[in-house]
């Protein structure tokens, strides 16, 4: 199938996990019609040899602006939980190369906020109620035993053993860096795919969000943290939807 108007979703995957999370939904929005490049952020492949006190935010940025320089489409952007923050500031520094913004459960933040800024004290994250870090300090993981309470809840516990062995320890410094925005990324059309059975960002934290920032474009999945697995025909829907909307406005 092609559409008139194929589009290049770039898919950016959020903290502790890698581009597998994507793979339920990379070949039916191919089968769209549509390019789909799958971004793996530095450190969090199985066999990167990267030291997690050597990763900065900006080797995130880098690893999008390369899908952004590959795409051969109109880019949208889709970031999951964390990594609404790397399209917001992907979005603002390349923002002549992208048509749309698709934040999925995802930290929709202003500028000058972080991700341990955002999250300082907050509450109802079975995610953050269970952090661990590293003793060095420069990395950070979600506890083996709640991991699937936190992500994934709804999703069955066999299923979630085949992917638990892929989450990684993320990073601290990338966690820290404050977002840098202005009208360039207020500009580019946005869209918010709520997850309404969340426990890792809680349904309330991302309608503060979005009433905070209102997107252009806003829908719900009856899902937890991680719909790519769990509700994976309704994401692809919203995924098509929210694009063409965006691309529209």
């Amino acid at each position: 199938m092609t559409p008139s108007n194929p589009l290049s979703y770039i898919l950016v995957h959020g903290a502790w996990t890698g581009s597998w999370i994507w793979q339920p939904v990379l070949q039916p929005l191919r089968d769209h019609g549509h390019e789909v490049l799958c971004v793996e952020l530095p450190g969090h492949a199985q066999a990167s040899s990267l030291a997690a006190a050597d990763i900065r935010f900006a080797d995130y940025l880098a690893s999008i602006e390369q899908a952004i320089d590959a795409a051969q489409y109109p880019v949208v952007l889709v970031g999951h939980s964390f990594a609404g923050l790397l399209i917001s500031q992907a979005g603002e520094d390349y923002a002549e190369q992208v048509s749309g913004l698709i934040y999925l459960c995802a930290f929709m933040l202003p500028s000058g906020c972080s991700f341990l800024q955002a999250t300082a004290g907050a509450q109802g994250s079975v995610a953050l109620e269970h952090l661990q870090f590293a003793a060095d300090g420069h990395s950070v993981s979600i506890a083996a035993e709640h991991q699937h309470r936190a992500v994934a809840q709804d999703l069955p516990a066999a299923s979630f053993a085949q992917v638990q062995p892929l989450f990684v320890a993320e990073p601290t410094a990338p966690l820290a860096q404050e977002l840098r925005l202005s009208s360039r990324w207020a500009e580019l059309p946005r869209a918010y795919l709520e997850c309404t059975a969340d426990q890792a960002l809680p349904l309330a934290v991302q309608r503060a969000m979005q009433e905070q920032l209102p997107p252009h474009y806003r829908a719900s999945l009856d899902s937890g943290h991680s719909p790519q697995f769990s509700a994976t025909q309704a994401l692809l829907q919203h995924l098509l939807q929210a694009a063409a909307a965006l691309i529209r406005s």
